[in-house]
């Protein structure tokens, strides 16, 4: 999870990404979310670079908002 509104969370979230490649075998689910969708009007991380990690990674990608619920079941959908 990272917060679209920080320039530079998915610098955080590929160092996360590849201690998981790391450690884990290469059949665990990966779910990428884009937090702080309520604060579209401050997104620094688009969702198109975040889609193209989220592609790169084999790893699905969601936005969503914990504050208003926005996508938030979505996110653990994509995990089942």
């Amino acid at each position: 999870m990272f917060d679209i509104t920080e320039k530079g969370a998915l610098d955080q979230v590929k160092a996360d990404l590849d201690i998981l490649e790391k450690h884990c075998s290469d059949n665990i689910c990966r779910v990428i979310v884009g937090n702080k969708l309520d604060l579209e009007e401050e997104r620094q991380v688009s969702a198109e670079e975040a889609q193209a990690l989220a592609d790169q990674t084999n790893s699905a990608y969601v936005e969503s908002s914990a504050k208003d619920g926005m996508n938030v079941s979505r996110a653990f959908t994509a995990v089942i």
